[in-house]
Order: structure tokens, then C-alpha cells, then sequence
């Protein structure tokens, strides 16, 4: 399994996430520097998104990319750990989202090159999966570690992860022979549709209107799918961003429970992914992306009972909300992710991983804005707002 050489690269990416605003405020930073520093980030990883996907598409060539972007990651981990100025990070954080953004670009070529399309959910959520692994076992180590090595050392520990990575995928990424899959799946489709169009053509006055609407759908809105990928991606970044900031300052967490907060996030996203293969296989993609985004409206807005519950309650029921909506995040990626292959074209794979690098590095700015003129109540409110958006985008793209 060539995902498996990603395990060590997500420990690293699962540290740093809750990671970097807390270095952000040992820099005395601000929420709104937060969201800078993060979102400089997230706006370096578009361009990145796109040039990776199309280079590897068209070269038919992954294992390169995704090695030298891995080397490259360690060496920003290296510097990171050495600033000792918000203007040093950020010119880091550029560095981060260009190599960051390259592993996810080709992962979706590799999975839909790799076997045929009725594989393609299974795949999706074993890599998905895969990768959760890793995040849980990296915020495993810094929940333990944090104390004793510090943010630097945390850092420093990520670099020789991405190192790890690094020579794994060496060994374990496997360029695909062809890049014949995703053809044939559109083929198919095409076949399919003209076989129905045919069948309406000669039955059609026995037909219901509704009936025949549905015979001659082309599918998915790409259009339409694009703009709900967006829309979750800045929902989810406009709290994730500052939620660290949210449970050290405002809960009251030191930075281990900050840590072990997050962790079961990620293990409700492992939980999620367990069952996400059999929820898209009864139920659809389409269904999937609708229902995680219509349970995360609700469940972000309950993100503020954190401020008005004593520190215990308030402890449990963070971790209760955030282990919920790690599920729904896994849900969402891996019914998102097939739906890209199916209807986003050869070279522009890419694509998928800007729109979510685009709403995310959007949210990630407005987020540390958001929270810090108009508080986390406020902030908690609007993401559900957004997602409920997300959720009719999603509903209509059919």
C-alpha cells in the first residue's frame, strides 16, 4: 500500500495544525496573526494545488513529487522551529503550502489509476483512513511529549518524521503503468447516457416527466460541486484555525489537554472512516457530501457551550462535539474525493485540492478576524450558517 509512507508525513502535518497558533502566540502574535500565518499557507498551496496535479498527470509520473515535496517539508519544519519572528513564519508558511499541497494532488491520480472505478470508494477510504492513522498517532506523541520538548522540539521531531516519509516513499510509491481509468469511467457514463436518451426517444409518451428527468441526467454539476467543496472547506477552517487559541484562552486548557482535544477529533474521524465505505455504497457520494455538511451546521454552533459549562463539563462535551464532527469530516472527504474522480477531467485533479486549499486559506483569514472582533459565539454561529450553504450547493449539483 503506497499510502503507507504517508503515515509519518501526517504525524508531522497533525502536530503542526494545533501546533502552529500556539507558536504563533509565544511570538506574541494575535488571533488575527493566526489566521495570516495559516492562511499564507493555505493561498500557496492553489497555485502549488494545480501545477502538481497537472505536471503529474500529464508526465504520468507521482513517486518524484511526491518525494521531493516531502524533503522540502522537512527542511521548512527545520527553519520553523528556528524563527523567531511572525515575518520569518510567515515567509515559512508559503514554503509549507507548496510542498504541503503535493502528496494530496497526486494521491487522487494514484487512487484512480490504481484499480477500476467500482474501486475507487474503497481505495478512497483505506488512503483516507491511512492518513487519520498517522494524524492520531502524531497528536498521541505531542500530547505526551509537549511538556518536555517544547513547541520547538515537537518541530524538530516533525522534520525527522517528514524524513521518514521521505525514504518510504521511495520504496513504496509506484508510478502507474497507464492512465486509462478515469477514461473509461467517462466513457461508460457517455454510453450510458446516450443508451437512456435512445430509450426516452423511443418510450418517452409512457414515460412521467420526472421519470425522463432523471433518464436523461448527465450527473454531477461540476460547476456546483466545486462551489460546495469551497464553501465546506471555509466553514470548517474559519474555527478549526482558532479553536486552539478558543480552548487555551477562553476554556482554559493548557496546551496536553489542547492536544488530547484534537486527538479525539481524529479518532472520531478514524471511527467515521470505518463506516464511510458502506454509508457511500447504500446510500451514494451525492448523499454523503449532503448529510456531513447538514450534521456539521449543527453540530459547529455547539462548539459554544465550551464558554458557559464549568471546566469539566465543558471539557467533556468539547470532546464529545469534536469527535462527532471528526466523523462527518471522514464521511465528507472520502464521498467528496470519488465524486472528483468521476467528474473532473484528466490534468485538472488539481483542482479539487485548490478549491479546498482556497475556502480553507479564505476561512483561515476570517477566522482569527471573526473571533477576535466579534467573539467565538459569533464565530461558531456563522460556520453553521455556511455549512447549512454548503449543504443546499451540494443538494442542487446533481
Amino acid at each position: 500500500m503506497w499510502y503507507w509512507a504517508l503515515i509519518p508525513e501526517e504525524m508531522a502535518l497533525g502536530v503542526l495544525s494545533v501546533l502552529l497558533p500556539l507558536y504563533v502566540l509565544k511570538l506574541n502574535g494575535s488571533l488575527i496573526d493566526v489566521g495570516m500565518v495559516v492562511a499564507v499557507a493555505g493561498f500557496s498551496s492553489i497555485p502549488a494545488s494545480i501545477l502538481w496535479g497537472y505536471i503529474s498527470d500529464k508526465t504520468r509520473r507521482c513517486r518524484i513529487f511526491i518525494a521531493q515535496s516531502l524533503i522540502f517539508l522537512a527542511l521548512a519544519f527545520f527553519f520553523v522551529a528556528r524563527a523567531e519572528s511572525l515575518y520569518e513564519l510567515l515567509a515559512l508558511s508559503v514554503m509549507l503550502g507548496i510542498f504541503r499541497s503535493a502528496p494530496p494532488s497526486v494521491a487522487g491520480i494514484l487512487i484512480a489509476e490504481s484499480g477500476p472505478a467500482e474501486e475507487w470508494d474503497r481505495d478512497a477510504t483505506m488512503y483516507r483512513f491511512t492518513l487519520r492513522i498517522g494524524e492520531v498517532a502524531g497528536l498521541v506523541v505531542a500530547t505526551f511529549l509537549v511538556v518536555n520538548f517544547g513547541y520547538k522540539g515537537l518541530l524538530n521531531l516533525g522534520s525527522v518524521l517528514l524524513l521518514a516519509s521521505f525514504a518510504l516513499s521511495i520504496i513504496l510509491v509506484q508510478d502507474p503503468p497507464f492512465m486509462v481509468e478515469r477514461k473509461f469511467f467517462r466513457l461508460e457514463r457517455a454510453v450510458g447516457f446516450v443508451q437512456r436518451a435512445s430509450f426516452v426517444v423511443c418510450c418517452g409518451d409512457r414515460l412521467t416527466p420526472s421519470i425522463i428527468k432523471k433518464f436523461i441526467s448527465r450527473g454531477a454539476s461540476p460547476l456546483l460541486f466545486g462551489f460546495g467543496v469551497l464553501t465546506f472547506s471555509f466553514a470548517t477552517q474559519i474555527v478549526f484555525t482558532p479553536l486552539p487559541v478558543f480552548f487555551s484562552q477562553n476554556v482554559g486548557m493548557p496546551a496536553t489537554i489542547v492536544f488530547l482535544v484534537f486527538l479525539v477529533n481524529s479518532l472520531g474521524a478514524l471511527f467515521g472512516y470505518l463506516f464511510a465505505e458502506g454509508w457511500i455504497e447504500n446510500r451514494g457520494d451525492e448523499s454523503a457530501v449532503q448529510v456531513s455538511s447538514f450534521f456539521r451546521a449543527l453540530l459547529f454552533p455547539s462548539l459554544m457551550l465550551g464558554i458557559y459549562l464549568p471546566y469539566a463539563a465543558s471539557l467533556v462535551a468539547s470532546a464529545m462535539v469534536l469527535a462527532l464532527i471528526g466523523a462527518f469530516w471522514a464521511v465528507f472527504t472520502v464521498s467528496s474525493s470519488v465524486l472528483c474522480m468521476k467528474i473532473i477531467p484528466e490534468g485538472k485533479m488539481g483542482f479539487y485540492t485548490a478549491l479546498i486549499e482556497l475556502g480553507s486559506a479564505t476561512g483561515m483569514i476570517m477566522g482569527g478576524i471573526i473571533s477576535m472582533v466579534h467573539g467565538f459565539q459569533m464565530l461558531f454561529l456563522i460556520s453553521g450558517v455556511i455549512f447549512a450553504a454548503a449543504f443546499v450547493l451540494f443538494r442542487f449539483h446533481q
